[in-house]
């Protein structure tokens, strides 16, 4: 090509290369990402005698919100911010840690991405669209009992 083009001079494109050959980009970011996300963690801790220690723990994350694909118009998210906390005792030395746990502590519900079409599947050559979407979510609220044992060298 001897023409100058400038990236966004799609007519000018297509004139040169055929309509077949030039597509654009339907989308106006990169990445459906939050623009800003973070998180925050802290930690509480004193002896218990002269072989453990306690502990008191806590994660925040933070996401912010997405505007989605400019494609599916019903996968934007809202920003949320999910908590986990940590209460337990373990060997200063690290040879265990034994800990109850709540994850997702203030249950927070949210929605993070919806396709834009409706499920199907294949099961023997027979194809069925569903009358579902498949959605993606937070984890709901979670509690749990957490052992941990280190064996050999640490």
């Amino acid at each position: 090509d001897t023409a100058a083009v400038v990236a966004a001079d799609v007519p000018l494109l297509v004139a040169q290369a055929g309509a077949g050959l030039v597509d654009t980009c339907a989308v106006s970011r990169a990445s459906p990402a939050a623009r800003f996300s973070g998180s925050f963690q802290s930690e509480y801790n004193m002896p218990i005698g002269d072989n453990a220690e306690g502990y008191l723990r806590g994660l925040l994350s933070y996401n912010g919100s997405t505007p989605g694909d400019d494609v599916n118009p019903v996968d934007s998210v809202g920003s949320y911010s999910l908590l986990n906390a940590y209460l337990g005792v373990r060997d200063p030395d690290g040879g265990w840690d034994l800990s109850v746990f709540a994850r997702n502590l203030m249950n927070e519900r949210k929605v993070l991405g919806r396709q834009g079409s409706r499920a199907t599947s294949t099961i023997n050559s027979f194809s069925y669209t569903s009358d579902y979407y498949i959605i993606s979510s937070t984890s709901p609220r979670e509690f749990g009992i957490s052992l941990r044992l280190a064996f050999g060298s640490r």
